[in-house]
């Protein structure tokens, strides 16, 4: 009889513990939203003070490195004591979905010929991609709207992540995450999907290589320290739809409804930032007395700046402005030698319009030349009689008139008296 209790209480227990397997499997035992507990799970060091990442960098307080160029050649590029090193142009990689967010993991050989040298030789492995939104690190108190880690694992099993921010800009997307983005797994699967892409060392990498240097941890329980981070200063530009297409996807394959946090965005995200969609980044920690190195680069490559933040609309109100007044200037040159040319056409055909006795000038009889005959002289003048002066002052008879209205010669005041015909 008791035998028979101890069989059915086993069989009790196997199906209680069947049936919450099941919810056990559905997520970490850990959530975002909760972050104040991390450090009281077994084996958890996400409770320490002084080694835990990620951090808020101060860029005043970092330690100044001397400048060193960026040199390529081939697959390799060398930054000071730094060196990235690959084989193949193209890697294989399954693209997965997890509870905690989308992860690209190089398989064999690829993750084991894509190689980080870091400053004291040590080789590190480029294992896989992890992306957080909004970004885990921030700089001055700046977040951005995702983050990109690049996970490297040594042989003695020390990690090390390379952190590149990824920022909303004015583009249509980035074309490296354009490849795969929209290619992951609509639900959390064990496998995930295969595909080709670029080699990250090739296309995934910032073109200016300044980066900071601390000494940190992992970013989820149980945040295993001596973990090496380098996080680059220059962000790549991406969309807006691409940034909103994760954080979609995110709020879809979390593990449960309070998995994810819920909070105001950060300072430093591009707007609209919808509060509906949870986040997946840990809270900064304290930095502590860790120093934070800065490796400047001396080469970085030309770009034109465009801060989004708060400056955007008042930049793109300018350029309409500045648009508008270059229309309008236009449109009134037009009128001006559209009208310019109308009246050149008019003129010329008034112009044409006129007589050969219109364009003479208005002088159009010819002076009689002195010391002519008078019969020559009414010659010229056909229209005019000349009028001779008598040789008295007396009145000239009305048959000498020839029935015409008395003349004078024109009269010179101050001069010599002229006589004066009156009637």
């Amino acid at each position: 009889m008791l035998i028979s209790r101890l069989l059915w209480a086993c069989a009790v227990l196997h199906a209680v513990l069947s049936a919450t397997a099941p919810d056990q499997e559905q997520g970490p035992p850990w959530t975002y939203a909760d972050q104040s507990s991390w450090g009281k799970l077994s084996n958890s060091k996400c409770g320490n003070e002084g080694d835990q990442a990620p951090i808020n960098i101060v860029t005043t307080g970092a330690l100044k490195q001397p400048a060193q160029p960026l040199k390529t050649s081939g697959h390799s590029s060398t930054f000071g004591g730094l060196s990235w090193n690959y084989t193949w142009p193209l890697v294989k990689a399954f693209l997965g979905t997890t509870p905690r967010g989308w992860q690209v993991m190089l398989t064999p050989p690829y993750d084991t010929s894509t190689i980080f040298t870091f400053l004291n030789g040590k080789q590190f492995s480029l294992r896989k991609l992890e992306f957080t939104s909004p970004s885990e690190n921030s700089i001055d108190g700046q977040s951005f709207d995702m983050e990109m880690q690049l996970v490297h694992a040594a042989s003695d099993g020390q990690m090390l992540i390379s952190s590149v921010f990824l920022k909303v800009g004015l583009v249509d997307g980035n074309e490296y995450l354009s490849t795969f983005w929209p290619q992951f797994p609509p639900k959390v699967t064990p496998d995930g999907t295969a595909a080709q892409i670029a080699n990250p060392y090739y296309a995934a990498l910032p073109g200016g290589r300044s980066c900071f240097i601390f000494n940190g941890s992992g970013t989820v329980p149980p945040c295993g320290t001596d973990t090496i981070w380098m996080v680059f200063k220059e962000p790549l530009v991406i969309s807006r739809a691409q940034r909103d297409l994760y954080r979609g996807a995110l709020n879809a394959s979390s593990a449960h409804s309070g998995f994810l946090r819920f909070a105001p965005p950060p300072a430093g995200v591009v707007q609209p930032w919808s509060t509906d969609l949870g986040m997946n980044n840990r809270i900064t920690q304290p930095q502590g007395s860790r120093p934070v190195l800065f490796l400047p680069m001396s080469n970085p490559p030309t770009t034109m700046s465009f801060d989004l933040d708060g400056h955007f609309w008042g930049f793109l109100g300018i350029g309409l402005l500045a648009l508008s007044v270059l229309i309008g200037l236009l449109a009134l040159i037009c009128l001006l030698c559209s009208g310019a040319a109308k009246r050149n056409v008019r003129s010329k055909e008034v112009y044409s319009a006129e007589s050969d006795e219109d364009r003479q000038p208005l002088r159009r009889f010819p002076q009689p030349v002195a010391n002519a005959p008078m019969q020559q002289r009414q010659q010229m003048h056909p229209q005019v009689q000349l009028w001779q002066q008598p040789p008295s002052m007396g009145v000239m008879p009305q048959s000498q008139m020839g029935g015409r209205p008395p003349m004078t010669q024109p009269m010179q005041f101050g001069g010599p008296g002229q006589a004066r015909y009156m009637r």
